[in-house]
């Protein structure tokens, strides 16, 4: 019987010791970004759950929430500067935020109406060890597994649950 309790004890220590060594790969590669970038570290907020926030330009509006759909203009890339997605000029998108990737959800809700801001993600904010396959269309790039994103996001309009604007 201990042997059978000991084999999934040992697999479950192996995973969390992978991820713990990928978030620590992940922070070594946002740090050379933000030095390769030249961004201003005093300009750098870093949440507690390892969301990188950047602000670019101020809002003027409402903080969405969870539960509400926004309006962007966006640019993804991966760490190392490959352009991944992008909305076209004059074409932006609408999201519902609770139906997004976790550093989005937690991104947008440190946002304002207006508001302009690089969002650098590690990768188990992502997609994680799994990454995802590009689409035929062209419009969207492949992100590899245990990719770190850097998104530059501008918030347009925002849409409150139920209605309320």
């Amino acid at each position: 019987m201990k042997k059978f309790l000991f084999l999934p004890l040992m697999i479950c220590l192996l995973f969390a010791s992978c991820i713990e060594n990928q978030y620590e790969k992940d922070i070594k590669i946002i740090e050379q970004y933000i030095v390769d970038h030249q961004l201003d570290t005093l300009d750098v907020n870093v949440d507690e759950n390892g969301l990188y926030y950047i602000k670019l330009s101020d809002g003027y509006g409402l903080t969405p929430e969870i539960t509400d759909s926004v309006v962007i203009n966006f640019s993804l890339n991966l760490a190392d500067g490959t352009h991944v997605s992008a909305t076209e000029a004059g074409q932006p998108v609408g999201l519902k935020i609770s139906n997004q990737i976790t550093g989005l959800r937690l991104g947008f809700t440190k946002m304002r109406v207006g508001e302009r801001a690089l969002l650098i993600l590690p990768s188990y904010m992502g997609f994680g060890m799994y990454g995802i396959s590009g689409s035929d269309d062209e419009s969207s790039g492949t992100i590899p597994p245990n990719s770190v994103l850097i998104y530059d996001i501008e918030i347009l309009e925002l849409h409150k649950l139920g209605g309320e604007e």
